[in-house]
């Protein structure tokens, strides 16, 4: 299922799916990221794509083979926590939901 958050933004869900080329048009849209085409040359050389875009950290964005700066790792793997945090709060309100629900049906299916 595909979300988007709030601000018209795309999900996890929906950055996971990117192609590189898709992950990089994401990031370019990122004005306070300041990643210069170096930065985006990097993504591409070491075909990073939306799933794996995800799960980097900031100890692998540091590292080789990316090596970023510390302010350009520290800026990416904010996106990063902000769509995986994103996500899961969307995880838990819909378990929740569905709970619910399915509590409510059950009362009145046994009533």
């Amino acid at each position: 299922m595909s979300t988007s958050t709030a601000t018209g933004n795309p999900s996890v869900e929906d950055v996971e799916k990117f192609s590189t080329n898709q992950l990089e048009d994401f990031l370019r849209g990122i004005e306070k990221l300041n990643l210069d085409e170096n930065d985006f040359t990097i993504l591409r050389d070491q075909d990073v794509e939306g799933s794996a875009f995800v799960d980097l950290t900031y100890e692998q964005l540091v590292a080789q083979p990316f090596g970023f700066s510390g302010g350009k790792a520290t800026r990416l793997a904010r996106v990063i926590k902000g769509l995986n945090s994103q996500s899961k709060f969307c995880k838990i309100v819909y378990f929740v939901r569905l709970a619910c629900y399915s509590t409510d049906v059950f009362q009145a299916v046994i009533s």
